[in-house]
């Protein structure tokens, strides 16, 4: 499944949707001349209501910072708990290596200049921050903007990338377009802001239907694979795409002391009746009759 994070948050109601919508990460900006920016303070309520309505199974928070002093940032790590942050700026390395926690680092395309030019940093980057353990953000970039510019570059160079390397997409995704991207360029993961916005603003309506679009391509090749299994398969194989806990291995019988169900092959079911209250019967295939079938027209013998 494609890697879902949506970054600016200012509200724990958009931040709330986007989680119920299949967000797999929140991004909160700290960086002091982004619109989207928290402060410590505001931050802190945010994540407390997001957490406290999640609670153990919440989604990753990461903060967002550019080329600010790595005791800032890890101060914001601390207080605010943070799990993961976002590198927007030209931090290197070694400076990503202070902060103590995973790292997301954001490498620049410039749509303006030809990316024959700009490869070679690129690949120079993305192999430094890879070999290290970070995860890659290829952004469209504006000079003095720290993302969320609205502005798409060529998938077709994104595409090219992604052979060689596990990234995330970003830069001017939308409902519209994101299920083109992500089938086009099959990136590890999204990244979107201004996209699911409207007014400035996060727009519920636009955050569920961005989550939609990705996951209606990452499960179109299951719904062709179903197309062409039988109907048993099929009901089982959507049980484990709803439910993929439900049909998890049972402990043997024999260790919870228990009668199981037999198949007619005579092979056990594996399930327990453990705590149900339900008396568990064997069957023979000797014990399992079908009733005749009476075709109209034809006397039975």
């Amino acid at each position: 499944m494609t890697h879902v994070k949506i970054c600016g948050f200012q509200t724990s109601e958009a931040a709330i949707a986007a989680v119920n919508a299949g967000a797999d990460a929140i991004g909160f900006v700290f960086v002091p001349s982004a619109r989207r920016r928290l402060t410590m303070t505001n931050a802190s309520t945010l994540i407390a209501e997001l957490r406290e309505h999640c609670g153990y199974a919440h989604p990753e928070i990461v903060g967002l910072f550019a080329d600010q002093p790595a005791e800032e940032v890890k101060e914001h790590i601390q207080k605010l708990g943070l799990d993961a942050v976002q590198l927007c700026g030209a931090e290197n390395v070694g400076y990503a290596k202070e902060l103590g926690v995973p790292v997301y680092k954001v490498i620049g395309v410039d749509p303006s200049v030809p990316i024959s030019a700009q490869m070679p940093r690129i690949m120079v980057l993305q192999h430094r921050h890879q070999l290290a353990g970070h995860k890659i953000v290829i952004d469209t970039t504006v000079a003095g903007e720290y993302g969320g510019t609205g502005l798409t570059f060529d998938w077709e160079i994104a595409a090219e990338l992604a052979h060689g390397l596990e990234f995330s997409l970003a830069g001017g995704l939308t409902p519209d377009n994101v299920g083109r991207a992500v089938a086009q360029v099959k990136p590890w993961g999204v990244d979107a802001s201004s996209g699911v916005e409207s007014d400035g603003e996060k727009d519920l309506v636009k955050i569920v239907a961005f989550v939609g679009a990705i996951r209606a391509v990452d499960n179109a090749p299951k719904r062709r694979m179903l197309n062409h299994l039988p109907l048993t398969s099929k009901i089982t194989s959507i049980i484990k795409l709803l439910w993929p806990n439900h049909l998890a291995a049972a402990p043997p019988a024999a260790a919870l002391g228990e009668e199981t169900l037999e198949s007619p092959s005579g092979q056990s079911s594996g399930l327990s009746s453990k705590g149900s209250g339900l008396k568990r019967l064997r069957l023979k295939p000797s014990s399992v009759k079908l009733p005749r079938l009476k075709v109209p027209g034809k006397k039975g013998k």
